[in-house]
């Protein structure tokens, strides 16, 4: 398939579900016409250009360059290049505008959703005959999102955007799926990974204490306040500090000001403890993800206590310091692994893992599915649990229900039939009420 679109000189975008080897895949096809190949570009997160060098070296015997750091300089003699999107914003002008490509290669091109944002015009500034993006989720929130990720691989196969404006409701957004259905690859687990250990997903609601609940109670009432007397141009910002107040009270009791965390109260980290001794005590391992900092900060002061070994990534490390804690993890010599969602839910494979935690739920579930795919791909030997504490009656029950919401929208546009089921888009004002009420 991409053979036949690279020597069209067309455009690809490969969307195969997470953990069925995009990156080998790639590798693959590079290896494969090398002998033709002057130069390739292959930008991704900067969290996953070592994986891609390892993976080059482990598959291949490509020459290549990881173009970046402090004291970079562009390598004209190198065939295959690796950077990052930061490099890439920066240098679109200085360095990328003036070489032309082979082959253009964006990987976890969601990073790109955005079609006004620097990154897409960066990466539609940089020549390249062959263009293949790579991702898990070409649609996560809207058609706008699926439309950029395809202009990306064929600029101008969909025209500008009014398109998705005539095509964004159930009567003609088969029309979409038809366009793009050449140019899009993907196929899921359950369609070709028979023998892949299974998943077993379980929602755990846990109550609040009473002091909890005291405190939950008191700042929900406080937040309505705030949002009923604001201005309309100030409500939405008032709604958005509102939800994330009232999700990290689920995780926490905002006291926070002692650095050792000392009296905090949290029915999820003591629901975490009590499983993760479990765990350890059957020699098992266990990643925790959570989208907040200061919950992993208290969550580790506990392993600390306990004398538990574990690694961590929040995007504070460097790429190599980061690489260092996947190896201590899947080596086996750290048995847990804390993980801030957005640093490290896409790009690494964690397959030592045979439990997930999701402490904090988001309406975007392709973001948890992503996290939870690090572990859940080919070289898993074990049955993957994950567990999702939830607090019941909270706005975390209310999140789960958007999230079911989001998940149609997934199925809309990569789906193989021409149902009518409802389109679904970004969180409305009526969704943040919903949240709220």
């Amino acid at each position: 398939w991409l053979r036949f679109l690279y020597e069209h000189r067309l455009g690809a975008c490969l969307a195969d579900d997470m953990g069925l080897g995009k990156t080998l895949q790639t590798i693959t096809f590079l290896q494969s016409i090398y002998s033709t190949l002057e130069r390739v570009l292959v930008v991704c997160p900067v969290t996953i250009l070592l994986n891609w060098e390892k993976e080059i070296e482990k598959f291949s015997e490509m020459d290549m360059h990881i173009y970046h750091g402090g004291s970079r300089e562009f390598p004209l003699d190198k065939k295959i290049i690796l950077t990052s999107y930061g490099v890439m914003k920066k240098e679109s002008e200085a360095v990328f505008a003036n070489i032309n490509f082979d082959i253009l290669i964006l990987d976890e091109v969601q990073h790109l959703k955005n079609v006004r944002s620097l990154g897409a015009f960066s990466a539609r500034k940089i020549k390249a005959d062959f263009r293949i993006c790579l991702t898990g989720t070409p649609v996560e929130n809207d058609l706008s999102e699926f439309y950029n990720i395809l202009d990306l691989s064929m600029p101008g196969i969909w025209g500008d955007l009014q398109f998705v404006r005539a095509v964004s409701n159930a009567k003609t957004r088969g029309i979409a799926r038809r366009t793009a259905s050449p140019f899009i690859l993907r196929r899921t687990k359950a369609q070709v990974l028979h023998d892949l250990p299974p998943k077993i997903e379980n929602n755990v609601y846990l109550s609040l204490n009473e002091e909890e609940l005291k405190f939950y109670q008191q700042n929900m009432v406080s937040i309505r306040s705030r949002i009923n007397s604001s201005t309309s141009s100030a409500k939405y910002g008032e709604i958005l500090r509102g939800l994330l107040q009232l999700r990290q009270n689920c995780l926490w009791q905002n006291r926070t000001t002692d650095t050792h965390y000392k009296n905090i109260d949290s029915t999820k980290i003591e629901f975490l403890l009590e499983t993760l001794e479990t765990i350890l005590e059957e020699g098992q391992q266990a990643i925790i993800f959570s989208q907040f900092t200061t919950y992993l900060d208290i969550i580790q002061h506990y392993f600390r206590e306990r004398h538990w070994k574990f690694s961590r990534i929040d995007g504070s490390q460097s790429i190599n310091k980061r690489q260092e804690q996947v190896d201590l993890f899947q080596s086996q010599k750290n048995p847990i692994f804390l993980i801030s969602l957005k640093a490290g839910g896409v790009g690494l494979n964690l397959t030592a893992a045979s439990y997930v935690f999701i402490m904090d739920p988001w309406w975007n579930p392709a973001v948890e599915s992503q996290a939870i795919d690090r572990a859940h791909r080919i070289g898993q030997k074990n049955t993957l649990t994950v567990y999702r504490p939830i607090i019941k009656d909270s706005v975390e029950e209310k999140v789960l229900k958007l999230q079911e919401e989001k998940k149609q929208l997934f199925a809309d546009l990569l789906s193989t039939d021409d149902d009518d089921q409802v389109f679904s888009g970004r969180l409305t004002m009526k969704d943040f009420e919903m949240l709220f009420s």
